[in-house]
């Protein structure tokens, strides 16, 4: 494995992340260590690289809704609502999966996913497709913002193959929430507060 270097080349990291690699990204909130869903061993080392309990699933990120769909997910009417207007944006909808996408994450019956407000990271996801992404931090320390606080945070033998360099991201983090039947379960503070999704999800 190289050594981790910098890269603000996106065409880099969309073959390092094809090839089964990890990789350190700027996403639309904070930076993330990201493998491709499609290679589950790089899925499964990112809990070794960030120190991880394999108890905590990893999220998922997707360039549309159309992808969200060809994993698998469920979406109901009332995620659909929600989607429809928080996507592309801060709000991770955990939603019902196929056993095999939920095993790659170490999830249970269902899986977070996310369609990010940044278009560019968005076209980089067409090309890769969905991508397993987690904060770039190791487990319980603070998030890291610039992409050399990414290569100070895991060193040069960390694993990962690049970091692509998007300058500062530091956006508040997204909103997960649950919105399965007739209840809204919020998971996480975030972004978006639970009154505009309850808002979204009134009857007309």
């Amino acid at each position: 494995m190289a050594l981790t270097r910098l890269s603000s080349d996106r065409d880099v990291v969309a073959q390092a992340l094809l090839s089964g690699a990890i990789v350190g990204l700027g996403t639309d909130t904070v930076y993330g260590v990201a493998a491709a869903l499609s290679h589950a061993p790089a899925v499964r080392s990112l809990f070794v690289l960030k120190n991880r309990p394999v108890t905590v699933a990893l999220p998922i990120l997707c360039a549309n809704l159309e992808q969200v769909h060809a994993l698998g997910c469920v979406v109901s009417e009332r995620d659909r609502r929600v989607a429809e207007l928080f996507w592309p944006g801060p709000l991770t909808l955990v939603l019902q999966a196929h056993n095999e996408v939920c095993e790659v994450v170490a999830a249970i019956n269902d899986v977070g996913v996310r369609v990010p407000h940044d278009e560019v990271l968005r076209e980089l996801l067409l090309v890769t497709g969905p991508l397993a992404v987690t904060s770039a931090n190791l487990h319980g320390c603070p998030p890291c913002t610039t992409g050399e606080q990414v290569a100070e945070s895991f060193g040069v033998e960390s694993g990962l193959a690049v970091i692509w360099d998007r300058g500062l991201r530091q956006a508040p983090v997204s909103t997960v929430v649950r919105v399965y039947g007739g209840s809204i379960t919020m998971l996480r503070e975030g972004a978006i507060s639970r009154d505009a999704i309850a808002a979204v999800l009134k009857d007309k």
